[in-house]
């Protein structure tokens, strides 16, 4: 679950083609909650220097989207979704295609699809709002 969690917010770094150090930065910070090490997330951002066409980028996500469906768990889908949207934050500027893949991944995922628009932005509410669901999930031990 932690990976799969790891993996989105990744992907929603890289969806557009650009790698923020701000991105960066919320992603680390995130993911060290989940127990996830520097290593493992240099392993992971550099899977994604595979990722030649928008196939490859589906291909690479697939199985964290997988995980997450599988647990059922509307609290941690809440969680990867919540992250998501920090990640796409983070440099201020909020792009389309990250709104319509982080609505897809609500969407895939079976929650409630996430509706804003850049002024409606609270970045502090935002981040309690993922602190509290780390908070709530006790069992961070899958993958």
């Amino acid at each position: 679950m932690k990976n799969a969690i790891a993996k989105l917010m990744i992907a929603t770094m890289v969806i557009d083609g650009h790698i923020d150090e701000n991105e960066s930065r919320i992603i680390k910070g995130n993911i060290q909650i989940l127990g996830i090490t520097d290593n493992e997330y240099d392993e992971l951002l550099s899977e994604t220097k595979e990722i030649n066409e928008l196939d490859d980028f589906l291909a690479w996500i697939q199985p964290a989207l997988d995980t997450l469906k599988e647990l059922h768990n509307p609290d941690i889908s809440g969680l990867a979704v919540s992250t998501m949207m920090l990640v796409a934050y983070a440099d201020g500027k909020i792009r389309d295609v990250e709104v319509k893949f982080i609505q897809s991944t609500a969407s895939i995922l079976g929650i409630a699809s996430p509706t804003w628009g850049s002024e409606e932005w609270i970045p502090g509410a935002l981040e309690r709002t993922v602190r509290s669901k780390f908070d709530n999930i006790t069992n961070t031990d899958n993958e």
